[in-house]
């Protein structure tokens, strides 16, 4: 990599937050696993499920009368799948993959035998889903984003968690 290109990067990563040494890292050592990252990304995702998982517990009506419940378990699920994608992206470095979206991860770790394919197609809907929360949020339906991680896909959170830890 160019100097010129290295110190682009960097200073793009800076403007959005990541650390420098973890660009570097994805750029000059892909056969290495960011420990720290993978780490970081697991805590994040469990945190996630777990916290979904308390929001569940809550009668239907209840969550869809309380607006800070709502925009919580929206923010959850958001986090949830970046830190799915994060473990993705450190797991797929080993084989050389460059995933050109968030889908694409999850497709790559299923044909990649990382994950079960079923599951990764599943972990693919919920990128959807994370962009439909992050892009499109007035089209979102609380009840049925409720009903739907209440009959399942809490569970493949769950189940993802599992294969990649």
């Amino acid at each position: 990599m160019s100097t010129a290109l290295r110190g682009t990067l960097i200073g793009l990563a800076g403007i959005v937050g990541f650390h420098r040494a973890a660009i570097i890292i994805w750029f000059e050592s892909p056969v290495v696993v960011d420990s720290e990252r993978l780490s970081r990304a697991l805590r994040d995702l469990e945190r996630s499920v777990s916290f979904i998982g308390q929001i569940l517990n809550r009668p239907l009506d209840e969550f869809l009368n309380d607006d800070e419940a709502v925009y919580a378990l929206r923010y959850a699920v958001i986090e949830a799948v970046e830190a799915a994608v994060q473990i993705g992206l450190v797991l797929l470095r080993e084989t050389g993959a460059r995933p050109a979206s968030f889908g694409e991860v999850f497709e790559l770790l299923g044909e990649r035998g990382i994950i079960p394919r079923d599951l990764a197609a599943a972990m693919r809907r919920f990128a959807g889903l994370r962009n439909l929360l992050v892009h499109r949020y007035w089209e979102v339906d609380d009840a049925r984003l409720y009903r739907e991680l209440k009959e399942g896909g809490l569970e493949t959170l769950r189940r993802f968690l599992r294969h990649v830890h």
